[in-house]
C-alpha cells in the first residue's frame, strides 16, 4: 500500500461498492490503473537483471538505475544500524537528544566499519560489534586482539 501522488496519472477502471465505507469516513473505493514505465537493468558485476518501474517518464534509464542503487545502500546501512544498534529507549524525548543518539551511532558504525576494513581476517560485523560491546570498558589493542581471537579459532 502506498498514497497516491496528486500529479499521478492514471485511469478509473471499476468503481466499488462504498455505502457501508461512507460511515467509516472512506468516500471512494475505485480500481485503477496507472501508467509506468519499466526500466531493466543488467548488472555485469552480479550477473543479473534489475526491473524498476516509475512514474518519471521524462527520467533517464541509467539515471533511475543509479538513484536506486544508492537507494539500496541506504537500506542496507539502516538495516546495518537497526540490527547492530537498536534505537528504542531515548534518555530524553526532545529532538536534540534524539539527534545526538543518532549521530553517535552513526559514528561508531563508521568506526567499526574502518575497523573491519583493516583486519586482515574477515570477521561478521555483528560479531564485531558484539566484540566491542562486550570489551567496551576494557583497554585493548583492537586490530591486535581480534587478530588474535581469530588466530586462536583456527
Amino acid at each position: 500500500m502506498t498514497r497516491l501522488k496528486d500529479n499521478a496519472i492514471y485511469k478509473v477502471e471499476e468503481e466499488l461498492y462504498i455505502d457501508e465505507c461512507i460511515h467509516s469516513g472512506v468516500p471512494e473505493d475505485t480500481i485503477i490503473g496507472i501508467t509506468v514505465k519499466e526500466v531493466v537493468f543488467y548488472d555485469r558485476v552480479l550477473k543479473r537483471k534489475f526491473e524498476f518501474l516509475t512514474n518519471l517518464f521524462g527520467m533517464r534509464p541509467n539515471m533511475m538505475a543509479a538513484i536506486y542503487k544508492i537507494r539500496w545502500q541506504i537500506e542496507v546501512l539502516y538495516k546495518q544500524l537497526k540490527g547492530n544498534f537498536p534505537l528504542k529507549y531515548f534518555p530524553r524525548d526532545n529532538e536534540n537528544a534524539i539527534k545526538i543518539q543518532i549521530y553517535c551511532v552513526l559514528s561508531v558504525n563508521l568506526l567499526l566499519t574502518v575497523i573491519q576494513k583493516r583486519l586482515k581476517r574477515p570477521w561478521a560485523f555483528s560479531n564485531l560489534v558484539s566484540f566491542c560491546r562486550i570489551h567496551l570498558f576494557n583497554y585493548l589493542h583492537l586490530i591486535i586482539n581480534l587478530l588474535e581471537v581469530t588466530n586462536n579459532q583456527n
